[in-house]
């Protein structure tokens, strides 16, 4: 597995008409059940790029997920933006995120874009770096490839 498309549950709160009132509890067992979906998805060893998304509006279902998840997460993965052009950003006021990453969050409002509210974050794995080997050894790799001619 490489790319992950996770769209869990959620209260459905960005559903231009739905009737989903503000109910903390119920935003808490979503958000730890998203969470716990976004950790398994990050945690496939090959995977590369995950992309995260609700049709929720609430911070505790989009910014807060994504801030717990780079708590542990945060060393392999980074935020890369999607749909760059997309007026609407993340939140810019979440501590746990720096504006960079607010950036890179997507956010559809029902009200001013007219169509159904969500929330997208992707998620790519950084790229490792390679240790640079000592003069000697290259030497003694570049000696072994000239002998194996």
């Amino acid at each position: 597995v490489r790319a992950v498309l996770l769209d869990p549950s959620c209260s459905g709160s960005g559903m231009r008409h739905s009737d989903t009132s503000y109910d903390p509890e119920r935003l808490k067992h979503l958000s730890a059940f998203q969470k716990r979906c976004l950790k398994h998805a990050l945690s496939f060893p090959n995977v590369r790029r995950v992309t995260y998304s609700t049709c929720s509006v609430y911070r505790e279902e989009n910014e807060d997920v994504v801030i717990e998840v780079l708590k542990e997460f945060g060393s392999d993965f980074k935020l890369i933006p999607c749909i760059p052009k997309w007026e609407r950003r993340g939140l810019m006021d979440c501590e746990g995120l720096t504006k960079e990453q607010s950036k890179c969050l997507l956010r559809v409002d029902p009200e001013k874009d007219l169509i159904g509210g969500f929330f997208v974050a992707c998620f790519q794995r950084k790229k490792k770096k390679r240790k640079r080997l000592s003069k000697k050894r290259r030497e003694k790799k570049r000696r072994r490839l000239l002998l194996d001619e």
